[in-house]
């Protein structure tokens, strides 16, 4: 996994149901000079310096990454999905705690205008309500190649559950969903451009 990612020529990597730290660990050795931060099952890993990071507790790392001048906000997450989640209520519970991690997550988005990357596993199908704010506030990488893209890579692989967002400032121009490694999820992989354009 980690020889894979090496190879990429990419900027920054976000893992969800990450591996072991000393596995983490082996990862920096092919990427050499990154900066990575951790929380919960979550890695982010950037080419950039990471100067600051906060753990969600709806289930997301938020780093801040400073490239030149500008900083960026990262946000790499992974929210729950009801029928693998546990309430002390019943399902009821389980779907009010899945609300109130989006809800977090969508304050936390709030709270400034810096760019943001918003990427990962949101559990979530794209026609659901839970992502609407999502899709109207922030370009989905998707649309840079068009058609529905697939990303869970299950008995049945007809879903998109993993995303790519980015502020508007933030343009994506490529994007690719693709089986490379061993997981029930496509490798998700996009390219933006028009960091100059960010405050």
């Amino acid at each position: 996994m980690a020889e894979f990612f090496s190879n990429q020529d990419v900027d920054l990597i976000l893992i969800q149901e990450a591996v072991e730290q000393d596995k983490v660990d082996e990862m920096l050795t092919y990427l050499n000079g990154w900066d990575y931060k951790r929380g919960y099952d979550l890695v982010t890993f950037s080419r950039f310096p990471i100067v600051n990071n906060e753990v969600g507790k709806g289930r997301f790392l938020k780093t801040t990454i400073k490239i030149g001048a500008k900083e960026v906000e990262v946000y790499n997450v992974h929210l729950p999905f009801p029928l693998y989640s546990s309430g002390a209520g019943g399902l009821w519970d389980i779907f009010n705690i899945r609300q109130d991690h989006y809800t977090e997550l969508y304050n936390q988005l709030k709270e400034n205008e810096k760019c943001k990357i918003i990427a990962g596993d949101f559990n979530t199908k794209s026609n659901s309500n839970l992502l609407k704010e999502m899709f109207s506030n922030y370009n989905d990488a998707a649309q840079a190649k068009g058609g529905y893209p697939l990303t869970w890579n299950s008995l049945l692989p007809v879903f998109r559950v993993d995303y790519i967002f980015s502020s508007k400032e933030v343009v994506p121009v490529e994007y690719e969903s693709f089986i490379r490694l061993s997981s029930d999820h496509y490798v998700v992989k996009s390219k933006l451009i028009g960091l100059e354009n960010c405050k």
